[in-house]
Order: C-alpha cells, then sequence, then structure tokens
C-alpha cells in the first residue's frame, strides 16, 4: 500500500505543497502517489491506508478548477456515511487571511471528509500567505503531526519516523537526447493558453508621479476569439517568463556551457504519477535553456524546502551545513533574515553557494526549483465596446516582455 497525497490548485502552490510532501514521504521510506483531484477516482478512497488532501481557496471562496468534479462527487446524497470509516486522511488548506473566506475550500472539505466518516490524522491546517513566512507557518507543524501519527499508528510497514534531510531520491525527469533534426513542437491538444499581441503599452499616470500605471491593450486573432470571450470582473492569467538578468546570474552560477543549454532533448518522468512540463510551454523536444527561461522559477524567494534539496546536493561540507542551517526548522530566524527580508531569488541563491551550484545536474533543477506561476490581472476593458482586444491596467514592478496569456473567470 501506499500514502496517496492529492491536490486541488489554481496556480500551483498546492501542487508545489504536494510534491515537498512526496519527497518527504520517499525519505520516510513510503511508496506515494501524487495526484491531482480530479484525476483521481472517489470510490477508490475506501481502499487507501491514508490520504493527505491539499487545497487552495480560489475566487469568493471557491474551489480550485482542478477539483471541482472531485468535490461534486463527494458531494452526492447516495455517499453513505460511513463510506471512508477505513481511511485516515488530513487536509491542509491554502489561503490568504486578507480575504473575506480565508480558506473555506479546505474547511469545507475537512468537514466532509468527517461526516463521511474519515479518520483524520490531525486538526485541519490553515496556511496563511499573510504569515511572516509564508505557508510554511502552519504547513511545518502540520506536517509534522501527521508523520508523528502516521508512525504512532503503524498504517505503513517500515516508515521512518527520523530522516536525513541530505537523502538523495531519483529525480523526478530524466532528460533524454533528441535528434538535432527534430522539430520543436508546442502544440497540445488541450492547451489553455494563447499566445497574444500586446499592440500597446501606455503610461497612463503622469510622468512625475511615483507610480508608473500601464495601460495594456492586447490584440485577439479572429481564431482564439471564442477562447477570449469575457464578462465583466473575469481576469487574465499571464504567465511571466524569467528575465536576462535572473538568467544570466543562474547560469553564471551553475556553469552550463551553450552546448548544454541549446541541446535538444526530450522530458521525461521518473515517476508514472507525475506528469511532464506541458508541451505548449517549453516545447517537445525542448532545451535546458527553454526551460530556464519559461518554465524554473528563478525569481522567487527561495523556501525551507528549496535548501533541503540543494542541502541533498551539496559537495562542498561548509556550504552543505550553511544550507542545512537554512533549512531547518531552528534556523528559522536565519532564513527570514537570509531570503525572505531582502527579497533574495532563487538565482541570486546559486550564485552564494558556487561550489554547489557548479555540481547540479541539468535533471536536477527541475527537483530544486518551483514551476513559474501565472499572476491573475482584472480585465479592465468592456467586451461589448474593445471587440478582439482585451485591455489590462497594471501598476508596473518589473518589465515582463513576453507573455502568455489564459483567460479565467
Amino acid at each position: 500500500m501506499s500514502l496517496l497525497i492529492l491536490y486541488g490548485s489554481e496556480t500551483g502552490t498546492a501542487q508545489d505543497v504536494g510534491e515537498s510532501l512526496r519527497r518527504e514521504a520517499l525519505m520516510r521510506n513510503l511508496t506515494v502517489r501524487l495526484i491531482s483531484m480530479d484525476e483521481y477516482d472517489l470510490h477508490s478512497l475506501p481502499n487507501e491506508k491514508a490520504a493527505l488532501l491539499v487545497c487552495s481557496t480560489t475566487g469568493q471562496g471557491e474551489m480550485p478548477p482542478n477539483m471541482r468534479s472531485f468535490w461534486r462527487s463527494m458531494l452526492r446524497k447516495s455517499i453513505p456515511n460511513d463510506f471512508l470509516t477505513n481511511t485516515h486522511a488530513a487536509v491542509l488548506g491554502l489561503g490568504d487571511s486578507s480575504y473575506q473566506k480565508f480558506n473555506f475550500a479546505g474547511k469545507r472539505l475537512f468537514r466532509r471528509l468527517e461526516q463521511l466518516g474519515a479518520r483524520m490524522l490531525t486538526q485541519l491546517g490553515l496556511a496563511d500567505d499573510q504569515h511572516e513566512i509564508g505557508i510554511d507557518g502552519a504547513l511545518i507543524p502540520w506536517k509534522e503531526a501527521v508523520w508523528m501519527r502516521l508512525y504512532e499508528e503503524k498504517i505503513f510497514e517500515n516508515m521512518k519516523l527520523e530522516v536525513d534531510p541530505t537523502t538523495v531520491i531519483p529525480s523526478k525527469f530524466i532528460l533524454e537526447p533528441a535528434s538535432i533534426s527534430e522539430n520543436l513542437n508546442f502544440h497540445e491538444e488541450d492547451q489553455e493558453y494563447r499566445l497574444l499581441t500586446a499592440e500597446e503599452n501606455r503610461r497612463v499616470t503622469a510622468d512625475d508621479h511615483f507610480q508608473d500605471t500601464r495601460l495594456v491593450r492586447f490584440s485577439v486573432d479572429d481564431k482564439d476569439s471564442h477562447f477570449f470571450s469575457y464578462n465583466p470582473g473575469d481576469v487574465l492569467m499571464v504567465w511571466p517568463y524569467n528575465n536576462d538578468e535572473s538568467m544570466q546570474i543562474a547560469i553564471d552560477a551553475l556553469q552550463y556551457s551553450d552546448d548544454l543549454l541549446d541541446r535538444p532533448v526530450h522530458i521525461r518522468t521518473n515517476d508514472r504519477y507525475l506528469n511532464p512540463p506541458p508541451k505548449w510551454l517549453v516545447g517537445d523536444p525542448t532545451t535546458l535553456r527553454s526551460c530556464l527561461r519559461r518554465l524554473l522559477d528563478l525569481q522567487t524567494i527561495p523556501r525551507r524546502t528549496f535548501f533541503e534539496v540543494f542541502a541533498s546536493l551539496a559537495v562542498d561540507e561548509f556550504e552543505k551545513r550553511r544550507l542545512l542551517e537554512l533549512a531547518s526548522p531552528q534556523g528559522l530566524d536565519d532564513l527570514l533574515a537570509y531570503a525572505n527580508r531582502v527579497r533574495r531569488t532563487t538565482a541570486e541563491t546559486f550564485r552564494d553557494f558556487p561550489v554547489t551550484s557548479k555540481s547540479i545536474s541539468p535533471e536536477r533543477l527541475f527537483d530544486l526549483l518551483k514551476t513559474i506561476r501565472p499572476r491573475a490581472f482584472s480585465i479592465a476593458s468592456s467586451p461589448v465596446v474593445q471587440g478582439n482586444s482585451i485591455e489590462l491596467l497594471v501598476a508596473k514592478v518589473n518589465s515582463i516582455v513576453d507573455l502568455v496569456i489564459q483567460h479565467s473567470c
């Protein structure tokens, strides 16, 4: 039997948490499956020994898109109240306490599991983006309670309670050489995003005003007009790319050659429950440079889990000790001072640990770095007046040159 981890996510944070839990489970000698909720058959849940469910809250207390079918199935009146009496479960909600319906999705999911007789491993975890260390403020105590309960209940044989944080586990992906003659394929039938052309990027605040606010207008091709139909209150999901500065900092620290960066490769999964990166974003075959530009987030502030993985790859004893300090619960203040308060990026962190960085194989970057996540922007234009264009009113922080856009309600 294996531990089941289910996630419901919109922007990918719940999936990231699920992947970090998967890594910890492997380090504790557990077999583990990581699946999005809508890809899992609810009727199999009573046969699970234990399931960890991580879900975010979207909109006005709504379930995220990739768990809505799963949630509708859970609400069926035909499901008996003893449906999950043989299943242990734990729920972690991800939310933002500045919103009125804070973690509403997680709370509803927790109550429904209780109604169906699930044996809850611990109290509902309520992660908050507003916490000083973000979701780790609730995630760390929640998962420690879950691991302890799984161990005490002897739910899985041979489970280890204490783990070595430097344990190296198999990489998620394998990079297989591709033929140079193969054409890059960016097409997928179920592609949710489309490329748009920015036809205007005009400043609307006075030149001497402290805030540079822009009106950005995108043109929509006739063939995509149905895809980008929208109503008042809708948003565009904008997929940013890493900027040139972060790219150069990371590449200099990793010391990857141009030949390695531009060599065509196929990305293959090392776990049948993991999906490869989307073709529409990086292509197939792809290149490492394309993945560093479009997929792997070099500009996010590294979290504690980043330093755990980084420490497991360290080859220099001094750097390993420092990374373990930043990864440890006891080193929380040190982590805040090093990363959060100065907003240090993952690219800059590579630069600070040069010996370890230059020893990292390309495959390990996919274990170490988070995937770039889309940003939501409210649509400022009228679908009646603007026709085949969409306008955003954006306060500028950093320039985003390349954009991939998704329409979302």
